[in-house]
């Protein structure tokens, strides 16, 4: 019935619940280059989002290479509580380093913004999930995302 009006469930049911959604992600540069030795090597995500709530936030979180059904939060920043100005459609950029602690190590570290989280991945492709979560007053997430969307991680 809701595609002889021009959509599905999912969508028709975002848009009447006033849904965030994640529009664009861009990663840059990807591959991450390996780093030097206690040098960190800067990336950033990008995510072009439609944020509809104050207490929404991105979650940024990397697949668990030795558990595929978990996932690590390395950030979750909330561009709509820093800046009003940032709430609606805007481009917001989590910045984020790759270390390596150790001349012969194979494992890179990678952390995102002031968060103080880090994940520790070896090198290769690594899915990214990025949602659009509603911050609990309580301090945790809401149950369900608004939005989200996967991406590939590079790590050289």
């Amino acid at each position: 019935m809701l595609s002889a009006c021009g959509g599905n469930f999912n969508d028709k049911l975002g848009e009447i619940l006033n849904e965030s959604k994640i529009l664009s992600v861009n990663i840059t540069p990807n591959p991450i280059p390996k780093p030097n030795v206690n040098t960190p090597t800067p990336f950033s995500i990008k995510v072009k989002v439609d944020i509809t709530s104050v207490f929404d936030v991105i979650t940024v979180n990397l697949k668990n290479p030795a558990n595929s059904d978990q996932y690590s939060l390395l950030a979750y920043p909330s561009p709509c509580m820093t800046s009003s100005s940032a709430c609606g459609v805007t481009t917001y950029e989590i910045l984020c380093d790759s270390y390596i602690a150790e001349n012969n190590s194979t494992l890179r570290t990678l952390s995102c913004g002031d968060m103080k989280r880090a994940v520790t991945l070896p090198p290769g492709t690594h899915p990214m999930l990025l949602e659009v979560r509603h911050l609990d007053i309580l301090g945790g997430f809401s149950k369900f995302a608004d939005d989200s969307t996967t991406v590939n991680l590079l790590i050289q």
